[in-house]
Formats: structure tokens, sequence, C-alpha cells
């Protein structure tokens, strides 16, 4: 009678009351045969059978439980070699990203600083333009103001000996004498002034005012003792005129001088 087992890759084989280890391709198989010849003989050789028979199961679920461990160690250890290399490629990956993240940030920020210093250049640009166009029409406007009022200047200059003549007319003619002479120049005279106020022309007639160099013209000085003091004006040789406020003509005028300090009785001056 034969049996057979198969036990991993560890065989026993037992023919006749004899036993052995048998491996073959990895897969191991225990033969066993008893001879039923009957006798003492036999039933020995079957016992030792049955006892060897245990011995190699146990020894062969050992090692296919150690070897099985074995290869559960190196699948693990594969896996984690595994994970190891993917976080690592992961790892390279993000740094690799991280990179060129940071690469695309500083162009972009040098980019938003570049276009930033542009604008505000552009913005000096504009405000320096708008100054300049604001600056030029001032300057035109006071051009204009300055034409309207003194564009006159030189017609009212030449006006002025006209004004001249007809005051030194109205002082040398007598209203008793020369009645309606008289009275027709003082008109004429008074039509010229109201033509000169209408443009912004107004006489300078300084006496006793104090001397003005801005609009009084000193020809000469006079004594003091008179009914003017000192530095003021004490008469007046030709009327000054005032263009709206700016001088046209000064006055020419005589000047009251200081008194001189009086002498003591030795010669001194006190």
């Amino acid at each position: 009678m034969f049996g057979l087992r198969m036990l991993g890759r560890v065989g026993v084989d037992v023919v006749s009351g004899g036993a052995g280890l048998w491996r073959a391709g990895g897969a191991a198989a225990v033969w066993s045969a008893t001879a039923a010849a009957g006798g003492a003989a036999g039933a020995s050789s079957t016992a030792s059978g049955a006892v060897t028979g245990k011995r190699a199961l146990g020894t062969s679920a050992w090692a296919w439980e150690e070897k099985t461990e074995d290869k559960v160690d190196a699948e693990k250890a594969t896996e984690e070699a595994t994970e190891i290399k993917t976080e690592n490629e992961a790892q390279v990956e993000q740094e690799s990203s991280s990179e060129s993240s940071k690469a695309d940030h500083d162009a972009a920020a040098a980019k938003v600083a570049e276009l930033e210093e542009k604008m505000v250049e552009m913005k000096e640009n504009l405000l320096r333009a708008l100054a300049d166009q604001e600056n030029v029409r001032i300057r035109a406007r006071e051009d204009v103001e300055s034409a309207r009022k003194f564009g006159v200047t030189k017609f009212a200059k030449s006006m002025l000996d006209v004004a001249d003549s007809i005051e030194k007319a109205m002082e040398a003619a007598n209203e008793a004498e020369h009645g309606a002479l008289y009275e027709g120049i003082a008109m004429t005279y008074k039509q010229l002034y109201n033509a000169f106020a209408a443009n912004g022309i107004e006489p300078v007639r300084p006496l006793g005012e104090p001397f003005n160099p801005e609009l009084h013209q000193a020809l000469f000085e006079m004594p003091a003792g008179g009914e003017h003091e000192p530095g003021h004006v004490g008469i007046v040789t030709r009327t000054g005129y005032t263009l709206n406020s700016r001088i046209l003509r000064p006055a020419q005028v005589g000047v009251v001088a200081q008194p001189l300090p009086e002498a003591n009785g030795d010669g001194s001056n006190q």
C-alpha cells in the first residue's frame, strides 16, 4: 500500500520500512510505503515510517513558514523602496516645481517693478506737461492783460505834450480878460483829462507831499523856511502821469532842502 502527500517543497519517501527526503522541481512529495506482508518486522517498519513522516512534516512546515516570512519581508522591503522612490520623485518634482514657481514669481515681480517705474515716470511727465501748460496759460493771460493795460503807452506819452500845452495856456490866459477863450481852453483840458482817466492815465501833482524818487524827479532844492517841510515837494514844474499805477512820466519838482545847523559864536556848529 502506497501513500502520496504534498508538503510544500519537502518530500518524504518511505518504501518498505525506509524513510528519506526528496526534493524535485520545487514540489515535495512524501512517499509512504508499508508492506502488508504481516509479521512483527512489517509492523515495526510501518511504525518507524509513520514517526519519520511526522518529523519530516514538521520540518517542512517550519521551512515553508520561514520562507514565506522571507518572501513577505522582501515584498515589504520592495514596497518600502518603491514608496521611498515615489516620495523622492515627488519631492524632486515638488522642488523643481517650487524652483520654477520661484523663478516665475521673481520674473513677475521684476516685471511689476519695471511697470511701476514706467508708470511713475509717465505720471511725472504728465504732471510736468500739465504744469508747463498751466504756466503757458498764465503767461498768455498776463500778456493779454498787460497788452490791454499798457498797449496805449506810446500813444499816451505822445498825448502828454498836448496836456502840458493846455496847462500852460490856462496859466497864461486870464479868465477876466479872455472869458470865452479861457472857458474854451478849460473845457478842452477837462475833456482831455476825462479821456485820460477812462484809459487809466492819472496826473501826479505832489505839491506838499514827501519826495518819492519812484514818482518824482528832483530838479533843484528850495531853501527851507517856507510853508512846506524839509524833504517835501515845494514846487511842481511839470505834472507827472501814471498809466494803471505804472509810472508813465515822473513829475518834475523842487524839493525843500534840510535846514543848515546853526553856528555858535566861536564859529563852530552846534
